[in-house]
């Protein structure tokens, strides 16, 4: 029987796979993976939930119903529904440490993975700030006139874009009023 340490982890480490290959593919939804991998790790450890209520917390309320022996049976009979939780049962050995080393790592790597994302996004926010080479606002070329000037978006002379426009998506930043 596996320790509920091990079955965290186990769902953890399951909901955080398939949430890293979602936001890859969907390239987002990167600051979720913690969430989902503690969702993950609660959904594993379902089926020792009974013994929980009926061990730990037999005076709260409804103890006697979600801490009922058939309860735990039942659930246990569906075990592999919850992330090989009836596969891990039928070790032989027991891996409380293991699982807790696992939590800890799978933590640290989401936390290391969201650091990483941050400073990913900091270094595009600071190369697109930098367009112009003067470290402040992008500027963009308007024509107006028959001549060609470089003014800042603060103080635009034209609506029309000469050939020279920027990349659209600094475009889309600047009118949401994000400042670079």
């Amino acid at each position: 029987m596996a320790w509920t340490s091990m079955h965290f982890a186990i769902g953890m480490a399951c909901t955080g796979g398939v949430g890293a290959v979602a936001c890859a593919i969907f390239r987002k939804g990167w600051k979720w993976i913690p969430l989902a991998m503690t969702a993950g790790g609660m959904w594993a450890i379902i089926p020792d939930m009974p013994r929980l209520w009926r061990v730990d917390f037999p005076s709260l309320p409804f103890a006697a119903t979600l801490g009922d022996k058939g309860l735990e049976r039942w659930l246990h009979r569906w075990g592999d529904v919850f992330f090989f939780h009836h596969q891990l049962d039928l070790q032989p050995k027991e891996f409380a440490l293991h699982g807790l080393i696992g939590m800890i790592f799978l933590y640290n790597l989401a936390i290391l993975g969201l650091l990483w994302l941050n400073h990913r996004e900091r270094v595009r926010t600071a190369r697109l700030a930098s367009t112009n080479g003067k470290g402040g606002r992008p500027t963009l070329r308007y024509s107006g006139h028959g001549e060609e000037n470089s003014r800042s978006m603060s103080e635009p002379r034209s609506s029309h874009l000469s050939r020279h426009s920027p990349d659209p998506e600094l475009l889309v930043g600047l009118v949401r009023g994000r400042s670079a």
